[in-house]
């Protein structure tokens, strides 16, 4: 993913762009999974903070957390709304 390699969607949030899988991400969350069924392969999401959105995407690559106490508000909210 960090590569680019066989990335086939582009996440925007703020004007940070992510590169990532459909299928590691529609796997994590049931919001991914329903967006994906439109054929767009550029989609912002502006309920989230670039960082939190980093901390989310590491989580769904690897099933682990990095994150501070501080950060834990904005990731239960993200979490909320991703399912």
């Amino acid at each position: 993913r960090l590569a680019g390699t066989l990335c086939d969607v582009v996440i925007m949030v703020d004007s940070q762009e992510f590169h990532a899988h459909r299928t590691v991400l529609a796997c994590t969350s049931k919001m991914f999974e329903i967006l994906f069924h439109r054929s767009s392969q550029h989609y912002t999401l502006d309920f989230l903070s670039p960082k939190t959105f980093q901390q989310i995407l590491e989580y769904a690559y690897t099933a682990t957390l990095q994150a501070k106490v501080e950060d834990l508000d904005d990731l239960l909210y993200a979490a909320e709304i991703l399912e």
